[in-house]
């Protein structure tokens, strides 16, 4: 014993220096926690590989248009200069040089032409850009730099990106290219005629540089107008030399991968190349005003040309919104010179669309990556979901930050209970919270499925019907969560972007990511306390293990080493017969299984908590394992077996709750629905002749209608609290007429055994009807091949001794008897439970409802059942203390009489019908929709000194006062008025006891001409009790 003490003792200091432990640590991963994190890492590196991918295409987009606006600057300078045409070559040659060094941003261009032999290159022309600087006189030697030459004479260019290890240009190396810091270079051959006269050589220092394609045609344009002014400079060859220059000049400009265009001094177009006519078509000839351009634009190009046309070189940025063109324009327009006088305009457009939105995305993504990193700081600060409230208002501005456009913005987290707390903000940045009883079901539906639901337009395609609840809303989206969704809604139809979505995806996944964490942390918590009052209390099971390994080190097993008392109990075994064995042993398996995290456990140390299903008790199990050091474990047995049956009772009845819910409120807008239709029939019936054919056809119409009042019954008693309206009736007829009803088509045949002295029953015929209805289809669906349905009822006595749990008298009992397969024995006590279904295409609700109903009518069923021989349901219903007189059908004047009538009801359609139905019996009719105009209209006849006769009040009007609460109000106006209560909710605990509200009558909705003029006489007459039958 002394030892058994010692060694609980030190479990408990173990478990103790163990939550110390815990309480040090953060909350354990989970595998599905591990694959999320590493999802979420492996997006985040493409993420980046993106970004950085983008980036890259960003700048090198930015500097292509960079390099083609300093050659447009260029290539504008060279179109409008006079130098080019004035036959002074060496002056042409220093322009060249310098517009080339800017339109290719090196720092020396120079121009070099052969000799005659072809054997040496002379300098006509060096600019160095930093110095700023004109010089000519070098001389270069083929025996010098023989590879170089041949290069030149064997391509139209030499492009060198590494002009010092190039084998065409290396030979300047040492004496040239480093001593000038030169790293590459570009030449391009001067052709006049197609003879090699010399070439243009642009030489780049700093960092070496790799050519583009646009730049060597650049470099190809100032080699093409070399040659023309070589031919127009004194060295003049053959005319068609002349005009070979002029064809290459003018493919050069058509080659131009922007924009050219010229204009006379009248503004009249003379120059355009090929990009030109494809954007504004062909406008040689005609004047700005001729293209058809806003006036905005026509505005600019006039001011633009009137300042080139003074003398200024004018650059600046467009936007075009026209058909062709579209977009952002960089331009330069510059002066065609000739001597001192201005001949006309050239400039250059250059499309930098591209580049604009480019800068937009980086600049809109940026923003966005900052709000929603401030987002997803201020969720990892949340503690516990009630932070919530705190965090929607900063939410709020970064989604607004980052542009979706949101009327209403929310968070729905659903609880463990069920629940739906909503956290709210609107566009103003107003917030709330608040359990959402409207809205609940949306929330969940979305939720299960697990799937973005966007609602782009309510007024189209209204699936949750939000659109009577959502008022000025018409779009709506609803992102799930791992504990809920996140929503946003706007007044505007499919207003929210797929990029709008992938942001409100992305705070979906940091809010599940948070909410794993903080229930980690309360699972955390909630282990520790549970340890603690298990070593206090000891009213859970121990048990105490150390790991058992292979011959490799691997853990197959635990031994157990002790246990507490509760333990043995659980498993049912003494202590005996638990201590030294294996857990696999004792336990057996579970189901999920048990043994890996029991070894993962010993191995690493982390804690963990997890419910599984012993199969040697057969019961379910929350196990909490800590190891205290390496390869012990100490386990915590809780039997959560009841708990999981009640939850799953819990869940069960709210479902149920949920579905009367639904079908109160479509059995009330049917009954509404239906009294429209009966009331204009009998109105109809009185005005034909009662011999004519169109009499019958509409009797006919009238008798379906009042049988379809049945199935409003059958909806009503799925409602919850439904309490039936009762009448005496004769469970005989009532019987017979149901089964023949259900049975019709089958091959079931009844059998009665019914004595003809069988006493009446005060009962709601209708809810009554529906369960037999309900049995009699369960006994025929367990007779699929046919058989013999026995259907008998006796009157007994029950005394106090009886154990049947029912209060001593009379009771009628019917016996429902099939031939089926029966039902098991372990399974009788589940047929009355929610959704408890033995046949596979079955919902599990008759039986519930059947329950509901007998209970109500505060009787009792039983069950009896054998396996293959059938089986038997009973049901007790209380006698009535009077007999149920038969009612004969005879044909009878309906009640008709005078007098004022109030009719209170907020369905139009009731107040038109029922209006008529009184005003052709006789009867003054005033409508009111609501008791806020009734009781005021009642009032004034009152002070008239012409009362109202009767009021009718619909029971319940939704958002306003309905009779329920506007009755006690009248009572108090005038205590003598005679009131009824009229609804569509015809088995509410008003309509059954509506004496004890304050009515003196009801009218059950639908509601029929014979009905309502009895029941208006009655009270007229001071009847009490008056009732419209059912």
């Amino acid at each position: 014993m002394e030892d058994a003490d010692r060694t609980r003792a030190q479990l408990i200091e173990e478990i103790d220096a163990l939550r110390r432990q815990v309480a040090e640590q953060s909350a354990p991963e989970t595998d599905p926690e591990r694959l999320k994190r590493q999802e979420l890492e492996r997006r985040n590196e493409e993420l980046q590989f993106e970004l950085v991918t983008r980036r890259r295409a960003d700048e090198e987009r930015t500097e292509r248009e960079r390099r083609a606006q300093l050659q447009q600057a260029a290539t504008v300078e060279l179109v409008g200069n006079e130098s080019l045409a004035s036959g002074n070559a060496l002056e042409a040659f220093r322009m060249l040089t310098r517009i080339a060094s800017r339109g290719l941003a090196v720092e020396r261009v120079s121009i070099w032409l052969l000799c005659e032999d072809g054997k040496e290159l002379l300098c006509e022309d060096l600019f160095e850009a930093s110095r700023d600087e004109h010089t000519r006189g070098l001389v270069l030697r083929s025996a010098d730099y023989p590879s170089y030459f041949a290069a030149i004479h064997g391509a139209s260019r030499v492009s060198a990106e590494d002009a010092r290890t190039d084998p065409r240009t290396c030979e300047f190396t040492n004496g040239y290219l480093i001593p000038l810091g030169i790293t590459s270079m570009m030449d391009s051959g001067i052709f006049v005629a197609g003879e090699l006269l010399g070439v243009v050589c642009f030489e780049h220092t700093g960092k070496k540089r790799e050519w583009q394609t646009d730049e060597e045609s650049f470099a190809g344009m100032i080699s093409a107008v070399t040659s023309q002014v070589i031919t127009t400079s004194g060295r003049k060859q053959a005319e068609d030399a002349l005009r070979e220059s002029e064809a290459r000049l003018h493919a050069v400009i058509e080659s131009l991968p922007f924009d050219l265009w010229g204009t006379d001094v009248d503004g009249r177009y003379v120059l355009q190349n090929s990009i030109s006519r494809e954007r504004w078509g062909d406008t040689l000839g005609k004047l700005p005003e001729d293209l058809g351009v806003d006036e905005r634009s026509l505005s600019l190009w006039q001011e633009n040309t009137r300042r080139v046309l003074e003398g200024e070189v004018i650059s600046g940025e467009v936007e075009y919104d026209l058909e062709k063109p579209r977009g952002v324009y960089t331009y330069t327009i510059a002066p065609i010179r000739k001597g001192t006088d201005i001949t006309g305009t050239v400039g250059i457009n250059l499309d930098i669309t591209e580049r604009k939105q480019a800068e937009q995305r980086v600049l809109a993504e940026q923003k966005d990556r900052e709000a929603f990193s401030r987002i997803r700081e201020q969720l990892w600060s949340m503690e516990n979901e009630i932070d919530l409230d705190d965090l929607m208002e900063a939410m709020g501005e970064s989604l607004r930050a980052m542009d979706v456009p949101y009327r209403y913005f929310g968070v729905n987290v659903i609880t463990p209970e069920g629940d739906v707390l909503a956290y709210s903000m609107d566009w103003e940045g107003k917030w709330y919270s608040r359990k959402r009883p409207v809205g609940k079901e949306i929330v969940l539906d979305i939720f299960e499925k697990g799937e973005v639901a966007y609602r782009r337009n309510l007024e189209e395609e209204d699936v949750y019907h939000e659109l009577t609840k959502a008022g000025i809303l018409r779009s709506v989206v609803d992102v799930p969560f791992s504990h809920g969704t996140v929503a946003v809604s706007s007044k505007k139809p499919d207003a929210f972007s797929t990029y709008d979505l992938q942001i409100l995806s992305e705070i979906a996944k940091v809010l599940s990511e948070t909410f794993v964490r903080l229930d980690d942390m309360r699972k955390l918590k909630e282990s520790e306390e549970r340890f603690r009052s298990l070593f206090q209390a000891m009213n859970e099971g121990v048990c105490l293990q150390e790991a058992v390994h292979d011959p490799s080190g691997k853990v197959v097993d635990f031994r157990i080493l002790d246990i507490n008392p509760q333990f043995g109990n659980i498993l049912g075994l003494p202590q005996t017969a638990i201590l030294g064995k294996l857990v696999s042993e004792v336990c057996g398996s579970g189901d999920p299984p048990y043994q890996d995290i029991y070894a993962e456990v010993a191995e690493t140390g982390k804690p963990s908590q997890f419910e599984t299903h012993l199969s040697t008790v057969g019961k379910h199990f929350s196990i909490s394992v800590f190891s205290p050091e390496r390869d012990k474990l100490a386990t915590v047995f809780e039997d959560i077996t009841e708990r999981r049956r009640m939850e799953e009772g819990i869940r069960r009845a709210h479902n149920l709750e949920s579905l009367g819910l639904l079908a109160g409120g479509i059995a009330h807008d049917f009954n509404n629905i239906l009294t429209g239709i009966t009331g204009n029939l009998s109105l109809l019936m009185g005005l034909l002749d009662p011999d004519s054919e169109e009499r019958e056809i509409t009797a006919e119409a009238q008798q379906a209608a009042t049988k379809t009042k049945a199935l409003t019954h059958q909806l009503m008693t799925f409602a919850k609290g439904g309490e039936p309206v009762k009448e005496n009736a004769s469970i005989e007829a009532l019987l017979k007429e149901t089964t023949e009803l259900t049975l019709r088509g089958s091959r079931t045949r009844p059998l009665y055994d019914l004595p003809e002295d069988l006493p009446s029953v005060k009962i709601d015929t209708g809810q009554i009807g529906q369960v037999i209805q309900n049995l009699v289809l369960n006994a025929d669906q367990a007779m699929p091949v046919g058989g013999v349905l026995k259907l008998s009822a006796e009157e007994i006595d029950v005394s106090e001794k009886d154990p049947l749990p029912l209060e001593a008298g009379l009771y009628v009992k019917v016996s429902v008897e099939d031939q089926g397969i029966g039902i098991p024995a372990n399974l009788l006590n589940q047929v009355f439970d929610p959704y408890f279904s033995t046949k596979s295409q079955g919902h599990g609700l008759g039986l519930s409802i059947v329950h509901s109903v007998i209970q109500r009518h505060k009787g009792h069923i039983t069950i009896h059942s054998t396996r293959g021989a059938g089986t038997t349901f009973e049901f007790y219903l209380p006698v009535s203390p009077t007999q149920a007189v038969p009612v004969v059908e005879e044909k009878r004047k309906i009640a008709t009489g005078t007098g004022s009538i109030l009719l209170m009801d907020d369905e139009e359609i009731i107040q038109k019908t029922m209006g008529r139905m009184l005003r052709t019996l006789g009867y003054e009719v005033v409508s009111a929709y609501n008791g806020n105009e009734a009781l005021p209209a009642y009032r004034a006849a009152l002070d008239r000194g012409t009362p109202f006769d009767i009021v009718i009040m619909d029971l319940t009007i939704p958002g306003t006062m309905g009779g329920k609460e506007a009755v006690g109000q009248l009572l108090e106006i005038d205590p003598e008025a005679r009131v009824l209560v009229s609804s569509g909710y015809s088995n509410d605990p008003v309509m059954a006891n509506y004496a004890a509200y304050g009515f003196c009558g009801r009218l059950s909705k639908p509601v029929g001409m014979e009905e309502l003029a009895d029941t208006v006489e009655r009270v007229l007459a001071k009847k009490e009790g008056a009732e419209a039958s059912k």
